[in-house]
Formats: structure tokens, sequence, C-alpha cells
């Protein structure tokens, strides 16, 4: 996918209201686990420029960014998704959170049963990646059902 097409789907967010907040959020790591799953990762079909797996990762960007709610992204991500894809996106999720109160690998290996190799990989991209995972932690620390804030 095209750098400016993700900045711009990030770019897009930068005012979000609490109603699109959860869409945002899911957007942007499911925009993460696209990115980071797709051209580089997956070998390429055999017919497939590269020029057409950028649209059509583009198109599928934008079919997520297009989605109204937590609810209709619940419903896109289990259509798209194997049971096992979307549990490794909860997985990721969960361990950005453990590592941003401070856990250590093996701490959260031992609590989660997720891999160190997996939780390895979600602190090198949560610290050198496309910002995805801070921009969904900023909506996300915004608009917890929770926590009240000024704006509400």
């Amino acid at each position: 996918m095209p750098r400016s097409l993700s900045n711009n789907l990030l770019r897009s967010n930068a005012h979000c209201h609490e109603k699109l907040c959860c869409k945002r959020c899911i957007n942007v790591l499911a925009y993460y686990y696209i990115s980071t799953t797709s051209t580089s990762n997956v070998k390429a079909k055999q017919n497939e420029s590269r020029n057409q797996r950028e649209k059509n990762e583009a198109a599928l960007f934008q079919a997520i960014a297009s989605l109204q709610g937590a609810d209709e992204c619940q419903s896109f991500l289990k259509d798209l998704c194997t049971p096992a894809e979307l549990q490794a996106l909860v997985d990721r999720w969960q361990v950005v959170g453990l590592l941003r109160r401070g856990l250590s690998y093996r701490r959260i290996n031992e609590m989660t049963g997720i891999s160190v190799t997996t939780i390895g990989r979600v602190a090198r991209f949560l610290h050198d990646g496309f910002g995805g995972y801070d921009a969904a932690l900023q909506h996300s620390e915004h608009h917890t059902p929770n926590k009240k804030s000024a704006s509400h």
C-alpha cells in the first residue's frame, strides 16, 4: 500500500468523534495487521503485479475505513478473518497494552500464553513501525467507555 494512503487514513482520524473512535482504532489495527502480512511477508500470487497488489490492498483499506462503528468492524473482521487470524489480532492488541504497562516479554508470555516471538514482533512495530499502534492507542485512551473526558 502506498505510504501516502496509509498516512491519509491515519490523518483522517485526527479529529475523531467519540461515536467513531472505535471504528478508527479498529481501522488502524486492521491496517497494521494487513500491511505487515501482505506484500512483504506473504508469497505474492504468481500472476499479480506489485501495482495490482497495492491497488487491492488500497481497496481493502478503503472498505475498512468506510465501516461505521465497532459492530460493523467486528462483523467485517469476523467475515474476513479465520478464527485463528482474528485471535492473532486480539493477541497482538493485548500485547500492546501490556508492553505499554512496562511488563517484560517473559511476564506477558506467562500471563497470556502468547509466544515471546509474537511479543517481540509487536514490540518492534510499537517502536519502529508505521505508527498505527500509537494512533490506535491515542484514540482509545481518549475514548474508553469508562473514562470521562471534558468533551463528553
